[in-house]
């Protein structure tokens, strides 16, 4: 005989074949059976629910709102559907982008992203503006120019997609009273929304305890990556005035950029990341991905070593070796710094992926002594790291590891060294 269980999770896969992938817009559905059906799979059902920009998204929400439903509600993810501006079309011809209409962020959604306090136990809030990568290499030069403030406003009333992005955020900032712990900005495009200057947003922002921010990469289908676009490169480096600045109470901080303009060294190609040692005083869990190891970060999270518990960092690079680069600096330097400081409560350092294989030719799939040596090095004690060295192409932009640098910054021993020396002070921590 089936366990309870077993008959609720089986009745929860049937009620969400039946509703489809848009399950929270046919709630009636659910209403329409037995008690028992709906105390098994209402709680997880309407755990996590999604709300998009259009009127039958928007009163399905409400709806969930107005009935004894809402009381499941854990998460909301935002999803405002719309094209991304064609920045070909643009520039070479005389089409004109969508205008802002009503129905783009009709009343009904508005109502709800402004009140999310009718949720009494809603802790996360996603908020996201897909786009493909087709989107964003059709509107590759949407962002080859830097934008002010004062500008942003003015296409905001011109363009459809800005002025989506920020009414909804403009929406969020209403939001005195709340339980909502965790923001996560998924996939941002690599443009502001006015609304992150108003007071209301930034209130919102101080009163997170976690955040979670990804940056949206992109290439123009012919190779070049958004990081030979000034309009990118200027908006990673006012992530600070945008979002970090009022950060204060964060006790969780995740950042994931793209391998299209992986942040952090100063030169060609590169931009800061502007992660300053003030910013959230409190911090405990730090996630990177998609970064240059380079001296302010450093900075930043030794002037945390009395709160930092935990840092993982995946994808992450040094560029000591890259000739663009006027800051990198290597692992060793890196391991050595976070020691000196004495991180008095870091309990777990996490740098992935975890398996670093060298490279093998694709022609005959085999590798140079040097590589076989380092290799089987690896292989033979898992306790070894490669760590890795990478650059950007001075012309594409694009990220490539430098494996030389890798066999030779390994056979050196220096940055092993210095993560065994971190991690035993780690473990003292434990």
């Amino acid at each position: 005989m089936p366990s309870l269980l077993d008959l609720s999770a089986e009745l929860k896969l049937t009620v969400v074949k039946h509703l489809g992938s848009e399950r929270n817009n046919d709630i009636l559905s659910i209403s329409r059976t037995c008690q028992v059906l709906r105390e098994l799979v209402a709680p997880s059902l309407f755990k996590n629910i999604v709300l998009r920009n259009n009127e039958k998204s928007g009163n399905s929400v409400k709806e969930i709102r107005s009935g004894s439903y809402k009381d499941f509600v854990r998460a909301i993810h935002y999803e405002g559907m719309i094209r991304v501006l064609d920045g070909w079309t643009l520039h070479n011809a005389d089409d004109q982008a969508e205008e802002p209409k009503e129905e783009h962020f009709p009343k009904c959604v508005e109502d709800i992203l402004s009140n999310l306090s009718r949720f009494p136990k809603l802790e996360k809030l996603v908020v996201e503006f897909p786009c493909d990568d087709d989107d964003l290499a059709r509107g590759f030069y949407n962002f080859d120019e830097e934008e002010s403030y004062e500008q942003a406003v003015e296409v905001e009333s011109e363009e459809a997609w800005r002025a989506l992005m920020a009414k909804s955020y403009e929406a969020v900032g209403r939001n005195s009273q709340h339980s909502i712990k965790t923001l996560e900005l998924r996939g941002l495009v690599a443009r502001q929304a006015s609304s992150w200057n108003g007071q209301g947003f930034r209130n919102f922002l101080g009163g997170m305890e976690s955040f979670i921010i990804s940056i949206k990469g992109g290439n123009n289908d012919v190779g070049w990556c958004v990081n030979t676009l000034q309009g990118y490169l200027e908006f990673i480096t006012h992530l600070g005035n945008h979002f970090f600045d009022h950060l204060t109470n964060v006790t969780s901080f995740s950042f994931t950029a793209t391998d299209e303009g992986p942040p952090g060294l100063e030169g060609l190609r590169h931009v800061p990341l502007p992660l300053l040692a003030h910013h959230m005083p409190h911090l405990q869990t730090l996630e990177l991905g998609w970064i240059f190891i380079n001296p302010q970060l450093l900075e930043f999270i030794n002037s945390h070593h009395e709160t930092l518990i935990s840092i993982r960092l995946e994808h992450t690079f040094s560029g000591a070796s890259c000739r663009l680069a006027e800051n990198g600096i290597t692992w060793a330097e890196f391991f050595n710094s976070i020691h000196r400081a004495g991180p008095s409560k870091l309990k777990r350092l996490e740098i992935l992926p975890l398996e670093s294989r060298l490279k093998e030719d694709e022609e005959d799939e085999s590798m140079s002594p040097e590589a076989e040596r380092v290799q089987s090095a690896l292989d033979q004690n898992p306790e070894k790291r490669l760590f890795s060295y990478a650059g950007l192409s001075s012309k594409y932009g694009m990220l490539f590891e430098y494996e030389e640098n890798n066999i030779e910054q390994f056979e050196r021993g220096e940055d092993q060294r210095g993560y065994d020396r971190l991690m035993s002070l780690i473990k003292t921590n434990i």
